[in-house]
């Protein structure tokens, strides 16, 4: 299942110290959804295993960034979600003075 890798990969974000985790273009439906990537079943998987990342708590003190196709105006297009529930504001952070441990 897709999404026990982007659970994993959440995991090892927490035990990094992460508090930003970035996936890739397609992480939701795989790389290798092909010309599955125009079925609205492919966008309609990809949002229900959003919704279960999201109900089971993965992105709880985590901003992550998934990647899934979208349907758009009657197109299907891939794009970045950032859902942003149970998410602590992030301070602003410039030059010299980000780092890790801030």
């Amino acid at each position: 299942m897709p999404h026990r890798r982007i659970q994993e990969s959440i995991t090892a974000a927490r035990e990094a110290g992460a508090r930003l985790r970035l996936g890739p273009e397609l992480e939701i439906p795989g790389y290798g959804c092909e010309d599955h990537f125009l079925e609205d079943d492919t966008t309609r998987h990809s949002w229900e295993v959003l919704a279960l990342l999201l109900k089971e708590g993965w992105t709880k003190d985590l901003l992550c960034d998934f990647g899934m196709p979208v349907l758009h105006a009657g197109a299907h297009a891939p794009r970045r979600m950032r859902p942003a529930r149970d998410v602590r504001p992030v301070a602003p952070c410039h030059g010299a003075a980000c780092s890790r441990d801030a």
